[in-house]
C-alpha cells in the first residue's frame, strides 16, 4: 500500500478492523462502511446504468451460499429484488432511502411493483409458502439498505469515482477507496463489500489497455469476506487494463467453503506471486499441506549403500534420486514471525524471505461509530407508516 500510495496509484482496499487505513489514509479518500460516521452514503440506484445492472446488483446482494437447495431460493430472491428495484426506479419513486424502508416496513406494497415481472407468480394463489421463502432470503439485503438509509454522508457512487466524476481514472490518480469493518459488522458488511469491489472491477474493466496504469484491488481476509463476484474474472482480465489485486487469506478450507474448490483454487493459481508466510495443518493436511504442495518437489540425489553378507567384503555403493517435497507442511508450521516463502511472477522458483516490521505513523482512527441518534430513516418511516402514501404511487399518478 505504501509503494502504491507512493506511485499515486488507484486502490480499492477491503480493511479488517481498519489497520491499513489508521496508517495510511489521506485527505481526498471515501470511506465506505455505513457505521462509521465518517463514510460516505452509498447511491443504490446511482449504480445502474443500463437494464442488466438490477440483476447484478441483486446477484452480489445476496449471493449464493454453496447448498444446491439454499441457492435455489437465493435465485428467487434475486429475481424478486431485482423486480423491486426496477419498478421502483422506473416510477422515480425515490433514491436509496426510500426504497430501503419500502423493502423493511412495506411488503404489502410489493405484489403491486412486482405486477408483470418475471417474479409475479410468487403472488399467484396457491404460492404463500413457496412467497414466504424467498421473501426470507431478501434479509441480509434488506438489512445492510437499512443501514446505508441511515449514513448521513454525501451520496456516493463508485462506478462514477472509478471514472474520476465523470471523467476517465487517469484524471484522479491516488485517490483510495476504503472499506473497513470490524468483526461485529462482518454478517451485515460481508455482501455490500462484495457489492461495491465488484462494481469497482467492473467499472475497472472497462478501461482502456495501459502497460503503466495501476488500479489495485486489496482484500485482506479474503476467506471470510463471502463471495466476490467475478473476482475470477477480474484476476485473469485485469492485466489489460493495469488491475493489480492483492488476496490475503489464512485457511485454504475457508476459501473452498466460500468459491468452491475449484474456483478457490483458480484465485490461487491466476496470483503470479505467492508469499506464503507461517500457517497450520489440520487433519487433512490443512492450509501448511497445501502451501507445501504449492511450493512443489525436489530431486534429491542419495547414496545407497548394500552391505554384503560375505564377511571382509566391502559395500555396494550407488547413487540414486527420490522426490520429495522441497518444503514440508512441518517445516511451514514453524516459521518465525515475518519469514515465509515467495515466488514472484516470471521468477524460476521459490525463495525464503524474511523482513523487518515497520512502524506506520497513525493518521485517522480506525473506527469513528456512528451516534444513536432519535429519529432515524427507520423510525421516521415507522412513525408515519399508517398514514404516509407510497411515494411511488403519486409518482405513477
Amino acid at each position: 500500500i505504501e509503494t502504491a500510495r507512493a506511485r499515486g496509484d488507484r486502490m480499492v482496499i477491503a480493511d479488517p478492523g481498519g489497520e491499513a487505513m489508521r496508517r495510511f489514509w489521506r485527505p481526498g479518500d471515501v470511506i465506505l462502511n455505513p457505521f462509521d460516521r465518517r463514510s460516505a452514503k452509498w447511491d443504490l440506484f446511482a449504480e445502474i446504468e443500463g437494464p442488466t445492472d438490477y440483476d447484478q446488483l441483486a446477484a452480489v446482494l445476496l449471493p449464493m451460499t454453496g447448498s444446491a437447495d439454499a441457492n435455489e431460493w437465493v435465485e428467487e430472491g434475486r429475481q424478486l429484488l431485482s423486480a423491486l428495484m426496477q419498478s421502483f426506479h422506473r416510477l422515480g419513486a425515490g433514491g436509496t432511502d426510500e426504497f430501503a424502508r419500502m423493502l423493511k416496513l412495506d411488503r404489502g406494497l410489493w405484489p403491486e411493483l412486482v405486477e408483470g415481472t418475471e417474479a409475479a407468480f410468487l403472488y399467484e394463489d396457491g404460492n404463500e409458502r413457496m412467497r414466504s421463502s424467498v421473501v426470507n432470503k431478501l434479509k441480509p439485503a434488506v438489512k445492510v439498505l437499512s443501514a446505508i438509509a441511515d449514513t448521513e454522508g454525501p451520496a456516493f457512487s463508485v462506478r462514477r469515482w472509478m471514472r474520476g466524476e465523470g471523467q476517465r481514472i487517469e484524471s484522479a490518480p491516488g485517490s483510495c477507496l476504503w472499506m473497513p469493518y470490524r468483526l461485529n459488522q462482518l454478517a451485515t458488511l460481508r455482501r455490500v463489500i462484495g457489492s461495491w469491489t465488484w462494481l469497482a472491477i467492473l467499472e475497472a474493466s472497462d478501461l482502456e489497455p495501459d502497460r503503466e496504469r495501476r488500479v489495485w484491488f486489496v482484500l485482506d481476509e479474503l476467506d471470510v469476506l463471502g463471495p466476490v463476484e467475478n473476482l475470477k474474472l477480474g484476476l485473469t482480465n485485469s492485466r489489460k487494463f493495469g488491475g493489480c489485486f492483492v488476496l490475503g487469506l489464512q485457511s485454504i478450507a475457508q476459501l473452498a467453503d466460500t468459491y468452491g474448490e475449484n474456483q478457490a483454487r483458480t484465485i490461487i493459481e491466476n496470483c503470479a506471486t505467492k508469499l506464503i508466510l507461517r500457517c497450520e495443518v489440520s487433519r487433512d493436511g490443512g492450509t501448511a499441506e497445501y502451501a507445501s504442495a504449492l511450493i512443489g518437489d525436489r530431486e534429491v540425489a542419495y547414496e545407497d549403500r548394500t552391505q554384503s553378507e560375505e564377511q571382509g567384503k566391502k559395500p555396494s555403493v550407488s547413487m540414486k534420486q527420490r522426490t520429495e517435497r522441497a518444503v514440508l507442511a512441518s517445516e511451514i508450521t514453524q516459521l518465525p514471525d515475518r519469514t515465509g516463502f515467495l515466488r514472484l511472477g516470471g521468477a524460476e522458483g521459490w525463495s525464503k524471505v524474511a523482513f523487518p516490521y515497520v512502524e506506520f505513523e497513525t493518521v485517522t482512527a480506525a473506527h469513528e461509530p456512528v451516534g444513536i441518534a432519535k429519529g432515524t430513516a427507520a423510525d421516521q418511516a415507522n412513525d408515519n407508516d399508517g398514514e404516509r402514501r407510497p411515494p411511488f404511487v403519486d409518482a405513477a399518478e
